[in-house]
């Protein structure tokens, strides 16, 4: 498994450098992302493990794909394992930390660690604004209870949990509702036997707004006013054009063809502020994330 640096024009090859990848490293991966270790430069972050039986890897590289500094567990000692990477700056000094499944590493080292169970999805920003710094919306999958749990990105600490069903499978955190506060967070759960269970949207405190057969699909900024909309079976949506309203991006696979569909808001746009690509970092990084 390499890391490889190409001409965009070629696609010639000018450096290669190989990731490890141990036998017992992943059935699922690699994960990759992009973060600003150093508060500057962009940086590329690999990982590897997403189960808690399995060997975990996180390896920082710079633009010349020289490693920066890496994170390595035997396996059963991943701390959980996840289907993803994620980054962002959990204690706001400028520099980004790396969110796996283990916890937040911060120059190779934990700034704390995740006790609880597998998680099958993640949300980093400012959840709960009555509170100081950012959040992070875990929703778990097990083994054990599977549930919900927001805490503070800093330290980790619990602000509330839920334990609804046996396997949260699907979630994300966005701000649909004028009505509430700060974002919503909505989940998929699964029940013991592996069939769907029941959809449930909480408030930002953790209150339970909706539950049962109710599905928002994906939350996208359609109109470029708060809150948020959501469409179903969307595969994708990001600001394409840079007027502060995201698109919508269909990929269809058929036998001998791939057909990428978008969709745009027509509409004139009355804003006139940065777009999301020069005025939100996390946006940013959030478009290059892999895994769910």
């Amino acid at each position: 498994h390499y890391l490889s640096l190409r001409e965009g024009l070629s696609g010639k090859v000018m450096k290669e450098v190989e990731v490890p990848f141990p036998e017992e490293a992943a059935t699922r991966g690699p994960y990759h992302g992009i973060a600003y270790v150093d508060g500057v430069n962009p940086s590329i972050v690999v990982s590897w493990g997403t189960y808690h039986w399995e060997h975990g890897y996180v390896g920082i590289f710079d633009k010349d794909l020289n490693p920066i500094w890496e994170w390595e567990a035997p396996p059963y000692g991943n701390f959980g394992g996840a289907h993803s990477i994620r980054v962002g700056d959990v204690d706001l000094d400028g520099k980004d930390e790396i969110i796996h499944s283990g916890g937040v590493l911060k120059d190779g080292k934990f700034l704390w660690r995740n006790p609880w169970n597998h998680y099958d999805a993640l949300e980093i920003g400012d959840i709960l604004p009555s509170r100081p710094g950012i959040e992070l919306f875990f929703c778990f999958e097990g083994p054990g209870p599977g549930g919900v749990r927001l805490v503070e990105a800093e330290t980790g600490n619990t602000i509330w949990e839920r334990y609804d069903y046996h396997h949260c499978h699907l979630g994300w955190s966005d701000d649909i509702k004028v009505e509430y506060a700060g974002s919503e967070s909505f989940v998929w759960y699964k029940n013991e036997q592996g069939g769907w269970a029941e959809g449930f949207l909480y408030s930002s405190a953790g209150d339970v707004l909706e539950r049962g057969e109710v599905n928002y699909g994906t939350p996208i900024d359609w109109d470029g006013v708060p809150p948020k909309e959501t469409f179903w079976n969307a595969n994708y949506a990001i600001d394409l054009v840079g007027d502060y309203r995201e698109e919508i991006i269909n990929v269809e696979n058929r036998v001998d063809v791939i057909i990428i569909t978008i969709y745009s808001n027509v509409s004139l746009n009355s804003r006139r502020e940065l777009s999301k690509w020069d005025s939100d970092r996390q946006y940013v990084l959030k478009q290059v994330w892999t895994g769910k």
